[in-house]
């Protein structure tokens, strides 16, 4: 068997397209046509596909998960993504993620007097008046 058709063959991929990678891109694309739905779907397949160890990816790509589930009006669901960005985001140091955690902190400030948003914001640094742990 040649190479290529060996990539195509392991387990987990769509030629040499990882079915996380490729569920990644089907999620961006159906997300700048606006069908949210579709996107927030290939994205959560997206990161259940993901292998353990790419940490940096999981967390940025919950936070975008999480951002279109609330953009559907399922904050539930979003909070769950957002809890997956927060427990990865412990375990990486990138920019991206960080930036992630501050557009969860601020998307969830008006739901703050929910209870799951309440212990997102707490467990992220950030209380329901908007201090961080740094200060305001």
């Amino acid at each position: 068997m040649d190479r290529p058709a060996r990539r195509c063959a392991a387990p987990g991929s769509s030629g040499s397209f990882h079915a996380a990678s490729l569920e990644h891109t089907a999620a961006l694309t159906h997300r700048a046509l606006g069908d949210l739905e579709t996107a927030a779907a290939a994205m959560d397949r997206s990161n259940r596909a993901r292998p353990t160890h790419e940490r940096t990816h999981r967390a940025v790509f919950s936070g975008i998960l999480a951002e279109m589930l609330l953009d559907l009006g399922r904050l539930d669901e979003a909070c769950q993504a957002w809890t997956t960005l927060l427990d990865e985001h412990a375990n990486v140091r990138c920019g991206r993620a960080d930036s992630a955690v501050a557009l969860m902190r601020a998307r969830l400030r008006p739901h703050a007097r929910i209870p799951a948003t309440a212990a997102l914001l707490q467990r992220s640094g950030t209380g329901s008046q908007g201090r961080t742990a740094n200060g305001p």
